[in-house]
């Protein structure tokens, strides 16, 4: 038998002898990632956070982020050094129940639907920045999550334009003080309910919402000149309500000459409170002149109010702002 001939048949069988070697090694390393993930999975964590990302066919291959994009994506650019508490010494994070590489993206194969839990052991002081320019997530469901000191929350959510579902009752914020950009640019929320906050000691709440915020109301152009603020509220009215005193706003600031109120269209003389007659919906647009500098329970035990959107509304001057919303829910 020649040489080249004995190579040849050598170069043939080791093919499939590469191959099952490959196959093997393919199989060892699953069973080995997956005994290593059901055990990681049992960390003992301090806090765990799950985040739902939708990608669709153009996101397929590309970076997508689930913590800090803020850089590439949101509109407003600034030098920060966020997260910089978490590192893969301290914290996990998982797609579905393998554990992988501690990174802030990662890249789609297809698209669907993808679910990633962070977990850590420290408690967070900062989280600033935390989901900002991640426009791929839809939902973030804070099973554990220590909030206790942390005293920057600013553009934490800022940049999500996809998010629709946050439950933000299990976050504690007694000690926070910069809520700037929380949520500016979260276009679709939505659910979103902050009558749990407690904000006693924030001093920063610029541009918490941003005004370009959907709304699927009627928006009606009967503003009047000079006017720089301007508030929607949309009012229920129950069958109990009919012919008593609902209050729609609570200021000190306020009055007759510096603001004005629309009722389904129709312009009343501004006052704080008003009598409705039959039940229903009401699309209510609170607008001023002046720019208030105190925000103290503005919408406090305003009960009737369901939703409110900030068209536009200028806080620099405002420094006092607590329970700016107690008891109302913004759907």
């Amino acid at each position: 038998m020649s040489n080249n001939k004995l190579i040849g048949i050598c170069l043939k069988h080791s093919k499939y002898y590469v191959k099952g070697i490959f196959f093997q090694f393919l199989i060892y390393e699953f069973l080995e990632e997956y005994k290593y993930s059901k055990k990681a999975y049992k960390y003992n964590s301090k806090n765990e956070i799950n985040i739902l990302i939708k990608i669709e066919k153009k996101d397929i291959d590309k970076k997508i982020y689930y913590l800090d994009n803020y850089e590439d994506e949101t509109e407003i650019k600034s030098n920060h050094d966020n997260l910089k508490e978490l590192n893969e010494q301290n914290s996990e994070i998982y797609e579905g129940v393998f554990r992988v590489y501690y990174k802030k993206y990662f890249k789609p194969y297809t698209e669907g639907l993808y679910n990633f839990t962070l977990k850590f052991n420290i408690n967070l002081t900062d989280c600033s920045y935390m989901f900002a320019g991640c426009k791929n997530i839809i939902k973030i469901n804070f099973i554990s999550f220590n909030t206790r000191y942390i005293t920057n929350m600013k553009y934490v959510f800022c940049g999500c334009r996809n998010l629709q579902n946050i439950n933000l009752f299990s976050l504690d914020t007694r000690n926070v003080k910069d809520m700037s950009y929380m949520f500016f640019d979260c276009w679709n929320i939505d659910h979103f309910d902050l009558s749990s906050f407690n904000t006693k000691n924030v001093i920063n709440l610029n541009n918490i919402i941003s005004n370009r915020w959907e709304i699927n109301r009627p928006y009606y152009n009967v503003s009047s000149k000079d006017i720089n603020n301007e508030i929607y509220l949309l009012v229920k009215v129950d069958e109990e309500d009919i012919n008593k005193t609902l209050n729609f706003v609570k200021s000190k600031e306020l009055n007759e000459k510096n603001a004005e109120i629309y009722i389904n269209k129709k312009k009343y003389t501004f006052r704080p409170n008003f009598i409705i007659k039959e039940e229903g919906e009401y699309d209510i647009y609170l607008r001023f002149h002046i720019d208030l500098t105190d925000g103290t329970n503005m919408f406090r035990d305003c009960k009737n109010i369901i939703y409110i959107k900030f068209i536009s509304f200028n806080m620099k001057k405002m420094f006092l702002m607590p329970v700016l919303c107690l008891a109302i829910v913004i759907i």
